[in-house]
């Protein structure tokens, strides 16, 4: 339950407290406020192993977050930085 908290606190849509990635997949990518690496390749239009080296390189960054051993990307940051990257 702790950790459930933890996660709608984070961002993660948890609704009616189903399990993490039933609820994590219920809503649109472009909706989540967390997203995977590979679902922020399509949003972005470019290659997942160009995202994953920028997660490689910065894994503290404030607009990852880590379960695990896995990068989800707080999806409004990430397009932010690499708009500001783009620049």
């Amino acid at each position: 339950q702790q950790k459930l908290d933890e996660l709608e606190e984070k961002g993660f849509p948890m609704g009616n407290r189903g399990t993490q990635m039933s609820v994590m997949t219920s809503l649109p990518p472009t909706e989540r406020v967390f997203v995977t690496i590979n679902e922020m390749s399509k949003i972005l239009g470019i290659g997942h192993n160009s995202i994953r080296e920028i997660v490689r390189d910065n894994p503290k960054a404030k607009y990852i977050y880590w379960e695990n051993s896995r990068a989800y990307l707080k999806r409004e940051m990430f397009i932010e930085f690499m708009l500001e990257r783009n620049s």
